[in-house]
């Protein structure tokens, strides 16, 4: 109800620059709706269509990576990024600690009312040297950092990365030896002391062959099975006799 209060509405107004406030929106009811659909959305007693809904960075930050080379601050996170949010940042060719300071991008936007400094926190990763030093090579230092849900900035975790080469002798493999014709093997004896030849396998034109004079053998035995002839003996004077059929 704090919106329908006059002296309300002209702060409001005078922040915003002047531009009018909208009223057509019932500020108790619509808090309590949201509240609600967002609790039931959480809970699982309730079955409702899903919905989302996030949050975006009201204020913009930057990152002083601690270099007297490099005074300049990278942009940490922009205005109005979605929340939650991840960021890495990194430093090459660190062979020293790094100090990191974070504060509000006064250039996007203005400080939040009730704060007066920039400052928003301060990260000291040590143990560089030491990691430089056990690998004997430089590498970067990675400061992952990240904004949750509710805008809260934190860092993750910070580490050192290094690139190491290992030289590993490969050995080539000898040329595979060629493959011996099978042997054919030597005839053997059967139970009865016979000798026995193994078995050749033939080849197709060996089989067509042989399947062909098959054939011709069936074709020759059928004709001599159906070819009859007749014969006739003479006997005494005047007498014949009937001829038998020979096959």
């Amino acid at each position: 109800g704090g919106t329908r209060v006059p002296s309300v509405k002209a702060a409001l107004t005078a922040l915003l620059g002047g531009r009018p406030i909208d009223m057509h929106l019932d500020a108790d009811e619509a808090v309590a709706m949201g509240a609600g659909l967002f609790a039931a959305n959480m809970s699982t007693t309730f079955r409702m269509r899903k919905f989302g809904a996030a949050d975006a960075a009201p204020y913009s930050f930057k990152v002083d990576l601690g270099q007297a080379d490099k005074p300049e601050h990278k942009m940490l996170l922009p205005l109005h990024k979605r929340f939650p949010v991840r960021r890495i940042v990194s430093i090459p060719n660190a062979t020293e600690n790094a100090f990191f300071t974070v504060y509000y991008n006064t250039s996007a936007s203005p400080l939040p009312h009730g704060i007066d400094k920039e400052k928003v926190a301060e990260y000291n990763i040590t143990g560089v040297p030491e990691a430089a030093a056990k690998y004997n090579t430089t590498g970067k230092i990675n400061a992952h950092f990240a904004v949750d849900a509710s805008g809260i900035l934190y860092m993750e975790k910070a580490e050192y990365q290094v690139e190491v080469v290992d030289m590993v002798e490969v050995k080539e493999k000898p040329p595979a030896k060629p493959k011996a014709a099978p042997k054919t093997p030597p005839p053997g004896k059967d139970k009865k002391g016979k000798t026995t030849i193994p078995k050749q396998e033939k080849t197709i034109e060996e089989e067509f062959a042989a399947g062909a004079n098959k054939a011709t053998d069936d074709a020759d035995d059928k004709a001599t099975e159906d070819a009859t002839t007749t014969t006739t003996t003479e006997g005494a004077e005047g007498d014949t006799e009937p001829a038998a059929d020979a096959s």
